[in-house]
């Protein structure tokens, strides 16, 4: 029988095997490294777009909060206007309201009456005279209460005295205005 000696064969194999086997170990490793170096980076890019995105979105909020500061300064400015305006205005339909009050007073005071003061204040109205007797307040009282101006007069005080031999009564009284509707002020 002849002997063929395999040795040196399998021992090639063997180390081109190993030698194949490390390659590919190495090739695993750089295609490893690589992906893993890729994934870094484009984790990291996305990373950074999303903060240039975050500090845009912040930039504009800031914007924003600074324009909605302004609108309210603005609505402010606006609502002190419009309180100016209707004062104004509710002023500008009363001012014939008084004209209205004493042409009102003079058709309504009896010819016996003497006012000696009136004082307004607010919607009322305070009335310091002299009649010459307590029928004739009365009667004053019931005109005011008829006129639509005025609403229900009340007497605060009444005295009667002698001036110059005459029996006349002081009174004092406050007369409270009726609210004109807005329509009718107008």
């Amino acid at each position: 029988m002849t002997r063929i000696n395999l040795l040196p064969w399998r021992e090639e194999r063997r180390l081109r095997l190993q030698r194949d086997f490390v390659m590919l170990m190495a090739a695993s490793a750089l295609i490893g490294a690589a992906a893993v170096l890729g994934t870094h980076l484009y984790v990291g890019g996305e990373i950074e777009d999303q903060q240039t995105r975050n500090q845009y979105l912040v930039s504009e909020i800031n914007r924003l909060k600074a324009a909605a500061e302004e609108m309210k300064k603005l609505d402010q400015a606006k609502a002190r206007l419009l309180a100016r305006l209707e004062i104004i205005q509710n002023l500008q339909a009363s001012r014939p309201l008084m004209v209205r009050v004493f042409d009102s007073l003079a058709r309504l005071t009896p010819d016996t009456v003497y006012l000696s003061s009136l004082k307004a204040g607010g919607n009322e109205l305070v009335l310091n005279g002299t009649a010459l007797s307590n029928q004739v307040v009365s009667d004053f009282m019931r005109r005011l209460s008829a006129n639509t101006l005025f609403a229900e007069p009340a007497l605060k005080q009444i005295e009667n005295r002698d001036i110059a031999g005459v029996r006349v009564s002081t009174f004092e009284m406050s007369v409270p205005r009726r609210q004109q509707p807005k329509d009718a002020a107008q």
